[in-house]
Protein backbone atom coordinates (compact mmCIF):
# COMPACT_ATOMS: atom_id res chain seq x y z
CA UNK A 1 0.00 0.00 0.00
CA UNK A 2 2.68 2.39 0.68
CA UNK A 3 4.32 1.66 -2.55
CA UNK A 4 0.84 2.47 -4.65
CA UNK A 5 0.35 6.17 -2.13
CA UNK A 6 4.55 6.29 -3.25
CA UNK A 7 3.99 5.57 -6.67
CA UNK A 8 0.63 8.11 -6.71
CA UNK A 9 2.17 11.07 -5.19
CA UNK A 10 5.21 10.20 -7.83
CA UNK A 11 2.58 10.99 -10.91
CA UNK A 12 1.37 14.06 -9.05
CA UNK A 13 4.66 15.79 -8.77
CA UNK A 14 5.52 15.04 -12.60
CA UNK A 15 2.01 16.16 -13.64
CA UNK A 16 2.46 18.97 -12.07
CA UNK A 17 6.19 19.61 -13.55
CA UNK A 18 5.33 18.73 -17.13
CA UNK A 19 1.84 20.81 -17.03
CA UNK A 20 4.18 23.78 -15.95
CA UNK A 21 6.21 24.07 -18.86
CA UNK A 22 4.34 26.90 -20.73
CA UNK A 23 6.15 27.02 -24.37
CA UNK A 24 4.35 24.31 -25.34
CA UNK A 25 2.26 24.74 -28.52
CA UNK A 26 -1.12 24.80 -27.10
CA UNK A 27 -0.19 27.09 -23.68
CA UNK A 28 1.16 30.05 -25.70
CA UNK A 29 -0.80 33.24 -24.56
CA UNK A 30 -1.19 35.97 -26.42
CA UNK A 31 -2.77 39.07 -27.09
CA UNK A 32 -3.39 41.75 -30.15
CA UNK A 33 -3.84 44.96 -30.51
CA UNK A 34 -4.37 47.67 -33.62
CA UNK A 35 -1.45 50.76 -33.93
CA UNK A 36 -0.35 53.04 -36.21
CA UNK A 37 2.68 52.82 -37.74
CA UNK A 38 5.17 56.16 -37.15
CA UNK A 39 8.67 55.10 -37.97
CA UNK A 40 10.30 52.15 -39.66
CA UNK A 41 13.96 51.07 -39.12
CA UNK A 42 15.99 48.21 -39.78
CA UNK A 43 14.83 46.36 -37.00
CA UNK A 44 11.79 47.70 -35.47
CA UNK A 45 8.69 49.64 -36.00
CA UNK A 46 7.46 52.37 -33.28
CA UNK A 47 3.96 52.30 -33.41
CA UNK A 48 1.34 54.49 -31.61
CA UNK A 49 -1.58 52.06 -30.26
CA UNK A 50 -5.28 53.34 -31.59
CA UNK A 51 -7.73 54.82 -29.09
CA UNK A 52 -9.60 52.65 -27.15
CA UNK A 53 -7.07 49.89 -27.01
CA UNK A 54 -5.88 48.77 -23.81
CA UNK A 55 -2.28 49.21 -24.79
CA UNK A 56 -2.73 53.14 -25.30
CA UNK A 57 -3.53 53.09 -21.55
CA UNK A 58 0.24 51.98 -20.70
CA UNK A 59 1.70 53.75 -23.70
CA UNK A 60 1.14 56.29 -26.14
CA UNK A 61 4.35 54.89 -28.18
CA UNK A 62 5.72 51.69 -28.37
CA UNK A 63 8.11 49.82 -30.15
CA UNK A 64 8.01 46.37 -31.65
CA UNK A 65 11.25 43.93 -32.95
CA UNK A 66 10.82 43.12 -36.54
CA UNK A 67 13.93 40.79 -36.79
CA UNK A 68 12.01 37.92 -36.73
CA UNK A 69 9.06 38.67 -38.53
CA UNK A 70 7.82 37.79 -42.12
CA UNK A 71 10.03 40.01 -44.92
CA UNK A 72 7.60 39.97 -46.92
CA UNK A 73 5.30 42.67 -44.83
CA UNK A 74 6.06 45.89 -46.79
CA UNK A 75 4.31 48.41 -44.46
CA UNK A 76 4.69 52.38 -44.17
CA UNK A 77 4.54 55.53 -41.84
CA UNK A 78 0.84 55.93 -41.45
CA UNK A 79 -0.30 52.27 -41.91
CA UNK A 80 -2.77 51.02 -39.00
CA UNK A 81 -1.57 47.42 -38.09
CA UNK A 82 -2.43 44.57 -35.91
CA UNK A 83 0.38 43.22 -33.91
CA UNK A 84 -0.35 39.88 -31.99
CA UNK A 85 2.23 39.26 -29.07
CA UNK A 86 3.23 37.96 -25.61
CA UNK A 87 1.28 40.57 -23.27
CA UNK A 88 4.18 41.83 -22.19
CA UNK A 89 5.03 45.17 -22.30
CA UNK A 90 8.22 46.66 -21.00
CA UNK A 91 7.66 50.23 -19.35
CA UNK A 92 10.10 52.31 -21.02
CA UNK A 93 10.59 55.52 -23.10
CA UNK A 94 9.14 54.64 -25.96
CA UNK A 95 8.23 51.20 -24.32
CA UNK A 96 9.29 47.70 -25.72
CA UNK A 97 7.24 45.11 -26.30
CA UNK A 98 9.88 42.07 -26.95
CA UNK A 99 8.18 39.03 -27.85
CA UNK A 100 6.07 39.32 -31.13
CA UNK A 101 4.47 36.85 -33.05
CA UNK A 102 2.39 38.17 -36.13
CA UNK A 103 1.65 41.54 -37.84
CA UNK A 104 -0.41 42.19 -40.21
CA UNK A 105 -1.44 45.49 -41.94
CA UNK A 106 -5.32 46.47 -41.63
CA UNK A 107 -5.59 49.73 -43.17
CA UNK A 108 -3.25 51.35 -45.63
CA UNK A 109 -2.11 55.11 -44.85
CA UNK A 110 -3.60 57.25 -47.63
CA UNK A 111 -1.19 58.53 -50.38
CA UNK A 112 -2.68 62.03 -50.24
CA UNK A 113 -0.25 64.76 -49.51
CA UNK A 114 -2.33 67.14 -47.99
CA UNK A 115 -0.82 70.07 -45.88
CA UNK A 116 -1.50 70.48 -42.16
CA UNK A 117 -0.80 73.71 -40.75
CA UNK A 118 -0.17 74.48 -36.94
CA UNK A 119 1.02 78.04 -35.33
CA UNK A 120 1.53 79.33 -38.96
CA UNK A 121 4.07 76.24 -39.98
CA UNK A 122 2.12 73.45 -42.99
CA UNK A 123 3.43 70.37 -42.82
CA UNK A 124 1.79 67.01 -44.55
CA UNK A 125 -0.57 65.28 -43.90
CA UNK A 126 1.04 61.97 -43.76
CA UNK A 127 3.68 63.07 -40.96
CA UNK A 128 1.65 63.07 -38.31
CA UNK A 129 -0.11 60.30 -35.90
CA UNK A 130 -4.18 60.16 -36.26
CA UNK A 131 -4.17 61.46 -32.65
CA UNK A 132 -2.32 64.42 -33.54
CA UNK A 133 -4.90 65.13 -36.17
CA UNK A 134 -7.34 64.83 -34.13
CA UNK A 135 -5.95 67.16 -31.64
CA UNK A 136 -5.16 69.80 -33.69
CA UNK A 137 -8.89 69.71 -35.00
CA UNK A 138 -9.83 70.55 -31.31
CA UNK A 139 -10.43 74.52 -30.43
CA UNK A 140 -7.68 76.59 -28.51
CA UNK A 141 -10.40 75.72 -25.42
CA UNK A 142 -10.54 72.01 -25.93
CA UNK A 143 -7.05 71.69 -26.09
CA UNK A 144 -6.26 73.65 -23.50
CA UNK A 145 -9.00 71.30 -21.24
CA UNK A 146 -7.62 68.09 -22.99
CA UNK A 147 -5.16 65.72 -20.79
CA UNK A 148 -3.58 64.13 -24.07
CA UNK A 149 -0.59 65.76 -25.24
CA UNK A 150 0.37 64.21 -28.68
CA UNK A 151 4.40 63.60 -28.30
CA UNK A 152 4.72 64.04 -32.03
CA UNK A 153 4.81 68.20 -30.20
CA UNK A 154 7.64 67.15 -28.51
CA UNK A 155 9.32 66.75 -32.00
CA UNK A 156 7.95 69.78 -33.71
CA UNK A 157 9.16 72.28 -31.24
CA UNK A 158 12.39 70.78 -31.97
CA UNK A 159 12.70 70.75 -35.37
CA UNK A 160 9.67 72.88 -36.37
CA UNK A 161 11.22 75.68 -33.99
CA UNK A 162 7.30 76.15 -32.44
Amino acid sequence: MKRLVAFLFFLVIVWTLVGCDKKSVGDVSSVTFEAEILEISDSYYLVCPVEGGQELKSADQITIPIENLESSLKPRVGDIVKIEYDEEIAESDPAQISEVYDIKIVKKAEKTDEMVTYNGITRKRSELCNQTLRYLELTEEEKSLSSYFPPEFVLLEKNWGL
